[in-house]
């Protein structure tokens, strides 16, 4: 697609063509299921009409959150990530929740746990809400506890 092309449907007035566009340039990976899950933000307008787009390629969606008229979207292949998780030995576990319990992240560290997998540090990061510096440095500390394993 050239530059010209994608302005163009990125400019569309149809919802459904800006947001083709906007999966066709930031969602290639996990289209052609090189790549597990990715992050997709679009205008909270056009997001509407991603499970219709999405039917039949075996990708799943996730609305995260809506900021400043732009929703976040978490894309993923559920059987691939099922089995990355599956094959992965120790797992850094993160979670936030807005109401009830922590009772989902409990629930996730037995699944994980279950599997033959550790969790690092034995239990999963949650926080309610948006995280706060503690939180983000013990995020950040896990994921140097991983990736000194590697």
């Amino acid at each position: 697609m050239s530059v010209n092309e994608f302005v163009s449907l990125n400019t569309a007035k149809d919802p459904e063509l800006r947001m083709t566009a906007q999966l066709a340039v930031h969602c290639a990976p996990i289209l052609k299921d090189a790549k597990a899950a990715n992050i997709l933000t679009v205008a909270e307008a056009d997001f509407k009409g991603i499970g219709y787009l999405l039917q039949g390629t075996g990708i799943s969606y996730r609305f995260l959150k809506t900021a400043g008229g732009k929703a976040i979207l978490y894309l993923y292949r559920k059987k691939r990530l099922q089995d990355i998780l599956r094959d992965s030995r120790i797992l850094a576990l993160f979670g936030s929740y807005g109401w009830g319990n922590q009772e989902w992240m409990r629930d996730w560290e037995d699944r994980i746990q279950a599997d033959g997998a550790t969790v690092l540090n034995g239990e999963g990061i949650t926080v309610n809400g948006a995280p706060g510096e503690d939180t983000l440095e013990e995020c950040r500390s896990a994921g140097r506890g991983l990736a000194g394993m590697v």
